[in-house]
């Protein structure tokens, strides 16, 4: 079995679907309650999030857990422009596994972000240029992976080509420009190194190991099923696409300004919304619940923002048939899945990377289907009638 420690939902997700397209049996789990027998198991969890002395404990407990059941991998999934607290949680990483090194590929050249020089690019954009920096939640300050990873007072860093000798100790990140410098770092990957990075690494693993080619299957929903996204990420592209679907015939319940701009929500307000997205239900089978507004020193807390979207669903959910939850952002995924009880995910289709539908424990009626914030939907799914 490979085992994966994703920092996210979203992130947990994006794994499971890739091992999922290669034909693995997986499973997504957010605790240790349930831990069924497949070739992959991939544990969600809240990681980015955490201050980083809790971020660390967590790490060190999660990887204890996963070494009980003797997994012959364990990948550390990061966020793929190193958000977090990618180099406590390595090292604790590290230090329960009584591994001396971690070897950290976060390029993904199928999205043109590739390290060159330990410079981090996206379209060819210094990481800080790029449109990440339009992005209220994006605090790195540098471009320089070395520089980034050293945040939290972590040493002992280099970066490296996967041509270079390899130092025995320490946290090692490593320059790729191609997708044939992904394949070459797998080939380093041994029994004394921690393995982390982003899905594009984690897909040439698998790719390493598996006959089969990668499947995906982009297919889009029965129009008669009821249908919610949860649009909650702060990313500019994501709330221009929603503002986009309502010019296009769209319905979108976006949270209420009483709401947004509160630093107490009442009860009330959260209420009349679920109230308002009910309604809107009888007459559409395909409803965006989003948060459209633009942060400000008056506006509600990121955590608040997350607990009230939970709740809101939970009331939608509850007094609504609803067959598919589609949503995106890891925080935000984190927080529902919470709110609604959802504890583990079988993944039954791979429809495009980073995009991944799945069942949820033993409900047959009701499918979760999650992606970053910052990728795209697909059109086969993204559209909506007049």
């Amino acid at each position: 079995m490979i085992a994966v420690i994703a920092d996210d939902f979203t992130g947990a997700a994006e794994i499971g679907g890739l091992a999922f397209s290669f034909g693995y049996k997986v499973a997504i789990i957010t605790n240790f309650k349930q831990v069924p027998e497949v070739d992959v198991l991939v544990v969600a969890t809240d990681l980015r999030t955490f201050k980083a002395e809790v971020a660390a404990k967590e790490s060190e407990r999660i990887t204890l857990k996963l070494l009980e059941l003797n997994p012959e991998l364990i990948y550390k999934k990061i966020d793929s422009v190193l958000r977090g607290n990618i180099g406590v949680e390595l090292q604790s990483q590290m230090r329960i596994s009584n591994k001396e090194r971690a070897l950290v590929i976060p390029a993904n050249p199928l999205l043109n972000r590739i390290i060159r020089n330990g410079v981090y690019y996206i379209e060819d954009k210094p990481l800080i240029e790029s449109f990440f920096s339009k992005d209220n939640s994006f605090k790195n300050k540098s471009s320089n992976v070395v520089e980034i990873l050293q945040k939290d007072g972590v040493n002992n860093i280099v970066n490296l080509s996967h041509n270079e000798v390899l130092p025995k100790s320490g946290l090692i990140i490593g320059n790729v420009k191609n997708q044939q410098d992904l394949s070459r770092w797998v080939k380093k990957i041994d029994k004394n190194t921690v393995v982390s990075g982003a899905s594009g690494f984690f897909g040439e693993i698998i790719k390493s190991r598996s006959s089969l080619k990668s499947t995906f299957n982009s297919n889009g929903f029965n129009k008669e099923c009821k249908t919610i996204f949860i649009c909650g990420s702060n990313f500019p592209l994501s709330k221009k696409a929603v503002v986009d679907a309502k010019k296009q015939g769209a319905c979108v319940a976006s949270m209420p300004d009483g709401i947004y701009f509160s630093q107490s929500v009442k009860p009330k307000l959260i209420d009349d919304w679920a109230i308002d997205i009910i309604k809107m239900f009888t007459n559409n089978n395909q409803v965006i619940v989003s948060v459209l507004q633009k942060p400000t020193e008056h506006s509600i807390s990121s955590t608040d923002l997350k607990a009230t979207l939970g709740k809101v669903v939970k009331k939608v959910i509850d007094k609504t048939t609803i067959n598919e939850i589609l949503i995106e952002g890891g925080s935000t995924a984190q927080s529902l899945v919470k709110a609604l009880s959802f504890d583990i995910f079988f993944p039954i289709q791979a429809i495009a990377p980073g995009v991944t539908r799945m069942k949820i424990g033993n409900k047959d009626h009701i499918s979760l289907t999650m992606k970053p914030g910052s990728y795209e939907w697909p059109k086969t799914i993204w559209k909506f009638d007049k």
